[in-house]
């Protein structure tokens, strides 16, 4: 598992040559050292949970719905 990540700098080096194959990163700036945040793909027909954190599948799919 990588490292978790708190700037778009770290991000970027963690990719490495991938990252040209990312449409977006939301930078906020510098975060603060908490547990990762959820990540969501979106490529299919269902949404799929990539890394659970504080937010779970039921209440991803309640505001997608």
């Amino acid at each position: 598992m990588s490292p978790t990540t708190y700037s778009a700098d770290e991000i970027k080096n963690s990719f490495g040559e991938d990252f040209s194959k990312i449409d977006y990163v939301l930078d906020a700036g510098d975060l603060p050292r908490t547990a990762p945040s959820t990540l969501v793909s979106l490529m299919g027909k269902e949404p799929k949970i990539l890394r659970e954190g504080p937010i779970g599948l039921a209440e991803v799919l309640a505001v997608l719905a």
